[in-house]
Formats: structure tokens, sequence, C-alpha cells
């Protein structure tokens, strides 16, 4: 069972790095305002909803790399971050601190660049491309669906 959670996790993770990568964010952007669009009727805001989906996963990596330069810096200093679990956690904390500060400074820099560009939530926006369903996106949706029907029947 351990074995088949596992493979799950791990078809999830690939799954979403093979989207991320193949995909560029403006168009990740586009399909999921379009995937939400239903909900739009229901008053949630499906275009600032993508909007912060495509942001979170466009500064992932950032924060991966900050938090790695943290960590190098802190081992210099002498930090140690070995020992049992409730050590590590404890080590963690001068790590986290300074890496949580640098993600809100990054968001305040986002906010006003947007804020500079005249961003407005809610306003409707209009799309120089227009996304349609091709035969590639079929095949696509189809082996995803299989997949999960192997899975769910695999139990």
């Amino acid at each position: 069972m351990g074995a088949f959670f596992c493979l799950r996790l791990s078809t999830v993770v690939v799954a979403a790095a093979l989207m991320t990568l193949t995909t560029a964010p403006m168009q990740l952007t586009a399909g999921l305002e379009r995937l939400f669009s239903p909900a739009k009727r229901l008053g949630v805001p499906v275009a600032e909803l993508a909007l912060m989906i495509s942001i979170a996963l466009r500064f992932i990596p950032v924060l991966v790399d900050e938090a790695e330069r943290l960590r190098k810096a802190q081992i210099s200093r002498g930090a140690d971050f070995t020992g049992n679990p409730i050590r590590r956690a404890r080590s963690l904390i001068p790590l986290l601190v300074p890496l949580f500060v640098a993600a809100f400074e990054r968001a305040d820099h986002l906010a006003l660049a947007m804020e500079s560009r005249c961003y407005q939530p809610g306003a409707e926006r209009t799309h120089y491309h227009q996304l349609t369903l091709a035969t590639r996106d079929l095949v696509a949706a189809t082996l995803v669906l299989l997949t999960i029907a192997a899975i769910y029947l695999s139990r």
C-alpha cells in the first residue's frame, strides 16, 4: 500500500512538473481562467484566482533558491541543521524568518509593479490569443482520465 501511495504521489509530481515545464505562464493563466469560468456565475473572482495560482507557480523556484541561499549562509555562520526532529525544527527558525521577510518584500514589489501598470482587479479583460480545443488537447485529457481510472481501479 505504501508503494502504491508513493507511485500515486510521484505521478502527481511528474504531471505537475511536465505541465509547468511545457506550458508558458501566460498560457497556464489563460487555461486556468477558462477552466474556472463556470465558477464566475457563483461570484468567484476567476481571473484573480488564476492570476494568484500563476504567480504562486512562478515564485516557487525563486523561494526555493532563496531558501537554499539562506541555508548556505546560515551553515557558513556555524548553524547546525542535524539532530533529532525537534532540534532541526528549532534550527530552521533563523532560516524561515528571513525567508518570509524576503517573500513579503517580493510580494510588495510585485503589488507596486502591478499598480504602476494600472492593474484593476475585477476589470473585464480580453485575450490576444483565444484558446481553442485541439485534437492534442483531447488526447491529453483522455490519457489523464485513463491514468486516473487506472489508479482508481487498481485500488
